[in-house]
């Protein structure tokens, strides 16, 4: 054999058995003989205008038919696809969008381009951030899995309880709020309640004593924040969450003055920008 260009160039022994055998020979077979790939055989079929003989296409289907009813079951002669009845049909409404197609594949028995003209046919869709958990996790759950997961996470997240569920599970705590959201699984009252109370004791009332925060609470009402702040030493931000945590607020008569002393200290500015009372 000569290389032309990169391309294998056929010998004339090569053609005169391409001439005889083709038509009733398989091309990975004369590709085996020939020592080259099937594709370089086929091309040079193409070059000499060969083709298969009708008698040897008929037997190339019939053999292909019988190994597909051996695999799925069914009858020679029946279609090649494989039927979408009801009890499949229900099965991938329910599963399609949270279950890897492989995995679903391999569940249901069938290839993955069967699932995808299933869903195509149906007009299915994943959903995007379910199936990238799967990728990035170390498990690819079935179907029924999945919702053993989610009944899981639906019985221990209200209550706090994310590291076990993500031990339970195999996710991280992250993936559990996402699963969380997803299927819109909230916190108790309970949970929310005991989580406020701690946040009031490790942030106020371990660090500042009883009678600060009474005193805080005489003078907050009355007060603007920063004056507050500048009073206490403290920081403006400190001084609203004191505020916030204890259910300070500020008296109506008080934010008022403020609101006017704001009104005349506007209306001075623009006299003395603009002195000559000049419409802009």
């Amino acid at each position: 054999m000569e290389k032309n260009k990169g391309r294998l160039k056929m010998t004339d022994e090569q053609k005169a058995v391409l001439l005889e055998r083709y038509a009733d020979t398989r091309t990975a077979e004369l590709a085996q003989e020939f020592g080259v790939g099937y594709f370089t055989v086929s091309r040079w079929a193409r070059v000499l205008g060969l083709t298969k003989s009708e008698d040897f296409r008929k037997g190339v289907s019939s053999v292909a038919t019988v190994g597909f009813v051996k695999r799925y079951g069914g009858k020679v002669g029946q279609s090649r696809h494989i039927k979408l009845d009801d009890v499949k049909r229900e099965y991938m409404r329910k599963y399609f969008a949270t279950t890897l197609t492989p995995v679903l594949a391999e569940t249901m028995g069938v290839n993955v381009r069967t699932v995808r003209r299933w869903a195509k046919i149906l007009g299915l869709k994943k959903d995007r951030e379910v199936i990238q958990m799967h990728k990035t996790a170390t498990q690819r759950p079935t179907p029924e899995k999945w919702f053993q997961i989610v009944a899981t996470i639906s019985e221990l997240y209200p209550d706090g309880r994310d590291k076990e569920a993500a031990r339970l599970t195999g996710y991280s705590k992250n993936y559990i709020d996402v699963i969380a959201r997803k299927y819109n699984i909230r916190r108790s009252e309970a949970y929310i309640r005991a989580v406020q109370e701690k946040k009031k004791q490790v942030l106020y009332r371990r660090k500042y004593s009883p009678e600060f925060i009474s005193s805080v609470a005489e003078y907050f009402p009355t007060h603007t924040d920063r004056e507050c702040a500048e009073h206490f030493g403290l920081s403006k931000a400190t001084i609203q969450g004191i505020a916030r945590a204890h259910g300070m607020t500020k008296c109506l008569d008080h934010l008022g003055m403020i609101r006017l002393s704001n009104i005349k200290a506007a209306q001075k500015a623009n006299e003395k920008n603009n002195p000559q009372g000049i419409k802009v």
